[in-house]
């Protein structure tokens, strides 16, 4: 149990497996939804998360907004940018009610 949630053991390692072949494959992105709590614990899919952004793959990784920021700090030797913030009012909703 993570908080709320029960995460499957089998299914962090068919993830994690999933990343490794998708890194190993030299495909043209990798997709991670999400790091949480859990990956910056250093648990869960944090070593694919790890491989993943050692690689010379593209990454789009899903972190939540509250965690962004911990999740720089972990990976300070890395650019990141930052596509959509969820929590963010998007643009096109501004001054509609």
């Amino acid at each position: 149990m993570v908080g709320d949630y029960t995460i499957s053991r089998d299914g962090i390692l068919f993830a994690c497996g999933a990343i490794r072949r998708a890194v190993e494959s030299r495909c043209d992105l990798v997709v991670i939804d999400e790091v949480g709590p859990l990956e910056l614990g250093g648990k869960g899919l944090m070593p694919a998360v790890e491989l993943a952004l050692v690689s010379a793959v593209n990454a789009l990784t899903v972190v939540r907004s509250s965690l962004r920021e911990a999740f720089q700090r972990r990976f300070s030797s890395y650019e990141f940018t930052v596509i959509a913030d969820l929590m963010k009012p998007s643009l096109s909703n501004r001054g509609k009610t």
